[in-house]
Formats: structure tokens, sequence, C-alpha cells
């Protein structure tokens, strides 16, 4: 079958990328022929406009104090390592900026199904422009099978106003199949949309540690054996502290895998390097390496169960504490989650996890996900 996937768009974003690559990947291994739609969400603006735009701007921060923007140049330069990445393993369209340039490829290219997740796709936050996410542009064709695999509000709080809960709550009736991220999604899809949702992997957990490390394939790739892995999205001064609260127990030494300099502190950036975000290899190589990993991110804490290495979680309320509670529930890793720095001494620094009774659950989990992509894909049938 030939399948469009509709997700958040591909950029710097570590889990974002994987999750699309492991879909597509996971997708393929059943025969099928998957395409990510490079959605925009945005407005196509011409080069002249743009240049306008960007003189205006420039004169505007000047005056003003850091952060300044990041312009559209410097973007690809601090991008250039996901966007070779992406280039290699992901099957990606051209961009498309409207609903109407939406409906006009689906109708060009004639996919047999469409899949919207993972991620964060359904949390207006992100996505704000959210009812193309529940295919407002494909509205009235019962031709294409309407899944959604994996899809996230992101938060135990509901985000949606009135007038996006009625539009997304008739187009979600559409789908032939819907399944959610986190355990509270179904509860949110019941109680908001009035619909029946599975719970089900992120796409990251269909893949296994194997898949990942065979796309180890660069050889300048940093080697950090028996390092702790700092990857912390959100900096802070008790996030540094823990971090050498960790190492001092382990008696280890830490490394990032993240940019330097992730605010632009200067009218123009001369040092790119320190804005650039490593290879999405090295990000990978990261856990492979690492004896232990402490990190607020929830697709850094899905990859330290995938390579069966200790961590702690430190609960992102901005970014969505939902997605942490959900995922670690599932593998009863609960005592994994701090928000209280102050609790976290050398009994839980040290103590063990149990792989072998994670890695039980997430191979019976997998082949649950995995079943319930093959059914739905093949909804047709029981019509």
């Amino acid at each position: 079958m030939k399948i469009a996937i509709l997700t958040i768009p591909l950029n710097h974003n570590y889990g974002g990328n994987l999750q699309n690559y492991a879909l597509q990947v996971t997708l393929k291994n059943m025969g099928h022929t998957p395409v990510t739609v490079n959605y925009k969400k945005g407005v196509r603006r011409s080069f002249a406009r743009r240049y306008l735009s960007r003189i205006k701007r420039s004169l505007l921060t000047n005056k003003m104090q850091p952060p300044y923007k990041i312009t559209e140049e410097e973007g690809i330069l601090i991008e250039k390592n996901h966007a070779n990445f992406i280039k290699e393993y992901i099957i990606i369209s051209d961009g498309f900026y409207s609903e109407g340039e939406l409906k006009e490829f689906f109708y060009k290219e004639k996919f047999d199904a469409v899949i919207v997740g993972s991620d964060q796709v359904w949390r207006p936050k992100y996505t704000p422009k959210i009812d193309p996410f529940f295919f407002s542009f494909l509205k009235g064709d019962d031709e294409i099978i309407k899944i959604a695999y994996g899809a996230s509000f992101g938060t135990d709080v509901w985000e949606y106003t009135p007038e996006e809960m009625s539009i997304c709550g008739n187009l979600i009736k559409d789908f032939d199949f819907v399944s959610v991220r986190e355990s509270l999604g179904v509860e949110m899809c019941q109680k908001h949309f009035n619909i029946s949702a599975e719970h089900v992997l992120d796409p990251t957990l269909l893949l296994n540690k194997k898949d990942y490390i065979d796309v180890l394939k660069r050889k300048d790739l940093p080697d950090n054996k028996g390092k702790i892995f700092n990857y912390i999205l959100d900096s802070s001064g008790d996030k540094k502290e823990l971090m050498l609260r960790v190492s001092e127990v382990l008696g280890k030494e830490t490394f990032s895998t993240y940019p330097y300099k992730t605010i632009k502190d200067s009218f123009k950036i001369n040092d790119i390097e320190n804005y650039q975000y490593p290879p999405v290899e090295a990000w990978i190589k990261s856990f492979y390496d690492a004896d232990f990993v402490v990190t607020d991110s929830f697709h850094g804490t899905v990859f330290s169960i995938i390579f069966n290495k200790p961590f702690i979680a430190i609960s992102n309320k901005a970014r969505g504490a939902a997605r942490f509670t959900s995922l670690l529930k599932m593998f009863g890793l609960e005592n994994r989650l701090v928000s209280d720095f102050a609790d976290v001494n050398a009994e839980i620094i040290n103590t063990s996890i149990d792989f072998d009774r994670v890695n039980a659950i997430l191979e019976s989990s997998k082949e649950t996900s995995i079943n319930l992509i093959r059914k739905a894909l093949d909804i047709k049938k029981y019509k």
C-alpha cells in the first residue's frame, strides 16, 4: 500500500525525527511504501518578501537585547546534521504550506492510507492550526484509510478551544482507526470526542536496539564509553547540581550530545559550530556508550529503555509530564521519574533496573502495537 504520514515538522528534534524514521521502517517491513508529508503549517513567501522582512527584522533586532532571532541561513547551518539524516533515511515529500496544497497533493498521489502521528500532533500548543492533523483536507473522502497511530495530546491539561473541539470532534469520527501514545489520551478521546482509542507504543519502540546500531555507519562519532549521558533540554541550576551528584555517586564523567548554545546571544553568529546540533547518529551512539543517563526528554527516556541503560528521568511539565508518567507506568519504572531533586540520593541512583522484565513487557507491547497497525491497514476487509 502507498501510505502518507502526517507528523510534526522534521527539524532538529532527535525524537521527532526518529519516531518518523521508525514508523517508516515498520511500514516498509510490512511491505508498504510510506511517504512523510512535509507540511510546514506556515505561509509561503517569495524571496523578495523574505529578503525585505529580513532587513526589517535586522534593523529592529539590532536595537534590542539578546536573545536575537536566528536567521533562515543560520537555521540551515544549525540543522544541517539533521537535514543530512532526513535526506538519507526518510522518504519525504516537497514542502506544503496550506490545506489546499495538501488536498491537491493527496488527489494527485492517490494514497491508499494516511497516518497521523506520532508525537504531539494533537497538541494545539505545538500545532496552532490543528484541524489538518485531523485530516480536514480529506473531509468527505471515504476511499482513503484514515489512521491515527500514537498521536499525542502531550499534556494532562485539555488545551482545545470549544471551536477546535467541535471541528476536530467531527473530523475524528471519520477515522477508521484511532490510537494514542499515552494512556491519558485514551481517556481524553473518550471524554472530549466520544471516540474509543487504543493505547500503543511510540514508533521508536517498535524497533529494537540492533536496528538503531545498524544506523551507526559514521566513523567519526565520539567515543564516550562508560560515561554518564547528560541529555537535558531545559538546563537549570538544579539540573546541573543533580548531574554533579550523579557523577559523584557513580564516580564517572559526564558528557552531552547537544549544542553548546541554543540561544542566540549576538546580532550575528560567528561561532556557528557551537549552535549546531550533533548528528542523529551521534545522539543514538550516546545511549550505546553510556553507563547511565540523566534526561528531561521523553525520547531520551525511551532510548534509555531501548538500550537498557539505567536512568533518571526529570519530569518536564512545560513540555508535557503526562508523556513520562504513561511511559514509565507501562514498564513499572515510575520510581525513575523525579520532580524534586532533593529526593535523588545514592540509593535511588544505585538502584538497578530489571531489564529482563522491561524487555518482556516491551516485546509483548510491540507485538500488540504492530498487529494493530496491520489490522488498521486491512480495515476495509472488516467493513
